[in-house]
């Protein structure tokens, strides 16, 4: 009896150990789990973070991106703003050259008949003027003519060359030169030298001093001067024309015509 009461003691006991240690190791499982879970929890937190950290700095980084473009769009707007002005200046300028290049065709137009009439009248003034320098003079203006007859020079320059002409006859009047020719004396050839006092006197004198004479304007000839003091005079004249006197006042022939 007694054996059987201890064994139903101790069975009485263990099961009260039992029911007192299995909770306890009940709720130590569940712990364990919870933890494990907040683990979990928490690594995958972490990795949210490192995510959302990724985000945030890609969000920046396109933020600082889209504040330099959009200064760059800025900056752009602007020149092309100024672009738009140059180009619309640009436009009135090709607008202007057009016309001005209207205009000197237009004037080209009406030049060109002038610089023709000039060259003729300057040629028919030769013809008309005292023979000095016939021939260089007559050879100037074939020139010029076949300077103003070439496709490759300007308006301008043609009309320049002509004007040129015009001032080299116009300073004739206003010098006096020496030189030698061969010149028509009562219908024969005579190596002499020319004195030319502006256009206001032409005479001539043989190379031995021995016979001068001047231009007939009237007759368009050459005369013999009847006066022989005149051969001095015409001597120191060339002297003067070539530098080999100093100027001085003398008498000499002026043919004046009719």
């Amino acid at each position: 009896m007694e054996n059987t009461s201890l064994f139903k003691s101790v069975v009485y006991v263990m099961f009260l150990v039992a029911g007192i240690v299995l909770p306890g190791l009940c709720h130590a499982e569940k712990i364990q789990e919870i933890f494990k879970e907040s683990s979990a929890v928490n690594a995958s937190s972490k990795a949210s973070q490192v995510k959302i950290n990724g985000i945030v700095t890609q969000i920046e980084s396109l933020l600082d991106q889209y504040k330099r473009i959009n200064k760059q769009v800025e900056g752009l707007k602007i020149y092309n703003k100024q672009l738009n002005k140059q180009l619309f200046t640009q436009e009135k300028e090709k607008i202007k050259i057009k016309q001005s290049i209207s205009d000197v065709t237009v004037i080209e137009r009406q030049v060109m008949p002038l610089i023709m009439k000039m060259v003729s009248g300057l040629e028919i003034f030769i013809d008309l003027d005292v023979p000095f320098l016939l021939q260089e003079r007559k050879d100037r203006m074939d020139a010029l003519k076949v300077y103003i007859d070439r496709t490759d020079v300007s308006m301008a320059s043609k009309y320049r060359r002509t004007l040129e002409a015009f001032q080299v006859e116009n300073e004739y009047g206003r010098t006096i030169e020496s030189y030698r020719d061969s010149i028509s004396i009562s219908g024969s050839p005579r190596e002499v030298s020319i004195l030319r006092i502006g256009r206001v006197a032409l005479l001539f004198q043989t190379l031995d001093g021995s016979l001068s004479g001047a231009w007939d304007r009237g007759n368009n000839k050459w005369d013999a001067l009847k006066d022989p003091t005149m051969n001095t005079y015409i001597r120191r004249g060339l002297k003067i024309a070539s530098n080999q006197m100093a100027p001085d006042i003398m008498l000499l022939p002026i043919s004046v015509k009719d």
